[in-house]
C-alpha cells in the first residue's frame, strides 16, 4: 500500500515502518506461536526518520500467528497475553486446538496458521487515514 499520499496532505513529512519478530525458544512448543510487533514513526520532512530524538511512534499493532491443531497453543497464549487467552477461546478449541464448530467451515482450506490481530492503536490525530491498514498489510506480508 502507497503511504505517500497520507504524509503528503496536512501532516506532510515522513514515514517509517519497523517490524519486528519473537518467538520463544525454550521448549519445542513455544515454536508454535510468534509475536508480531509493527510501529509506525514519523518526522518532519527536515528531520532524520531514523534518529529516535526526531521521529515519533504515531501507530503500533501486536499481531500473533499460531498454530491450528496444537493443544499446547492455547496455554501458551494464556501465558502471554489474558486477551489472547480471551479471543483464542472463541475460536479454538482449548483441548484439541483446532478451530470451534463455530467457524471451523469459515477457516478451512486455509491452512495450519491463525492470526490473531491481538491490538492496533493510532496517536490522535492519526486515526482515519488509512494508515493502519498500511500498516497491518505491511505486518502480515512479513
Amino acid at each position: 500500500m502507497d503511504l505517500s499520499g497520507i504524509v503528503d496532505g496536512e501532516n506532510g513529512g515522513q514515514l517509517r515502518i519497523e517490524l519486528n519478530s519473537r518467538r520463544e525458544l525454550s521448549f519445542p512448543e513455544q515454536r508454535l506461536v510468534e509475536q508480531w510487533h509493527a510501529a509506525v514513526y514519523f518526522a518532519d520532512d527536515s528531520a532524520d526518520l531514523e534518529d529516535e530524538d526526531d521521529a515519533q511512534i504515531v501507530g503500533h499493532a501486536h499481531v500473533v500467528k499460531c498454530r491450528l491443531g496444537e493443544p499446547a497453543v492455547f496455554d501458551i497464549l494464556d501465558s502471554l497475553e489474558p486477551d489472547l487467552h480471551a479471543v483464542s477461546a472463541a475460536v479454538i478449541d482449548p483441548v484439541s486446538g483446532c478451530p470451534t464448530e463455530e467457524v471451523e467451515d469459515e477457516v478451512e482450506g486455509f491452512g495450519q496458521d491463525f492470526l490473531i490481530l491481538n491490538r492496533v492503536q493510532m496517536a490522535k490525530g492519526w486515526r482515519g487515514e488509512a494508515l493502519a491498514a498500511g500498516l497491518l498489510q505491511k505486518s502480515l506480508a512479513h
